[in-house]
């Protein structure tokens, strides 16, 4: 199944753990799948209802022998702004939501990502979940580059962490690996902290290829405060490491 979702609604802003990250996407494929069944002419559907067991084959908890780990995802997304509410069953055996009615009555899109089955069936991490959606939103572009704001990358790294430089390195540079393998292509990856280390950076993401117009000097352009590494399916190259610091006034 391939849909197309409006930008504003690929990301949540807030970071989430993996079940839930997958749970908004699989209900919008399941939503997106069911309506292109319905006969021309009938109500458009805001949502529906299906056995809880298909969700949770979607997002990896088929093994699971009850839907305590469902109703935990099911929880972290009731403030979601792509879903009306979503409900499970006292029996825990069907779940029914309704999404919010701009994304059941599309006619523009000026902005959006192509998702595909894989975006959300096959990542293993947080970090790698939310790359697949980066790369989602672009792929179709003739030179598919990306930035994610400091609220993005604290929900790349996901409930409790903190996107650090060691995050980078031990946890983004790895999923970026991963990807660049998947889509048989470099990508860059630039990184800037703010003055307070305790803050989130912002990202940039450019994705390489044949099918793109990307050279390989456009590919490796830093700035001069970005930390910079070119990433393929064999390994990380640091490109750049900053080495300005902040004077403050005495």
């Amino acid at each position: 199944m391939t849909f197309l979702l409006d930008a504003a609604f690929a990301h949540n802003p807030r970071p989430l753990r993996l079940h839930a990250l997958k749970l908004r996407l699989a209900l919008m494929a399941i939503y997106y799948a069911y309506r292109e069944r319905q006969p021309a002419g009938e109500p458009h559907p805001y949502g529906c209802s299906l056995p809880s067991v298909d969700v949770r084959n979607m997002i990896g908890l088929g093994r699971a022998k009850d839907a305590r780990a469902l109703r935990r995802a099911i929880g972290e997304l009731q403030d979601d702004p792509a879903y009306q509410w979503i409900n499970l069953s006292q029996h825990g055996r069907r779940l029914a939501f309704a999404l919010e009615p701009s994304l059941c009555h599309v006619a523009h899109m000026e902005r959006y990502a192509l998702i595909k089955n894989e975006d959300f069936q096959r990542p293993g991490t947080i970090a790698d979940f939310h790359l697949s959606l980066r790369h989602a939103e672009v792929r179709k572009m003739k030179a598919p580059a990306c930035a994610a704001p400091p609220v993005g990358a604290a929900a790349m790294a996901g409930p409790g962490s903190r996107p650090d430089d060691d995050w980078a390195r031990r946890t983004l540079l790895p999923a970026v690996r991963r990807l660049a393998a998947r889509i048989d292509a470099p990508v860059f990856v630039g990184a800037v902290w703010p003055a307070n280390p305790a803050m989130a950076p912002s990202l940039r993401f450019r994705f390489g290829g044949s099918g793109t117009v990307w050279t390989p000097a456009g590919m490796r352009k830093v700035r001069i405060d970005e930390h910079a590494w070119l990433v393929t399916a064999d390994g990380a190259k640091r490109l750049n490491r900053p080495r300005i610091k902040p004077v403050h006034a005495p």
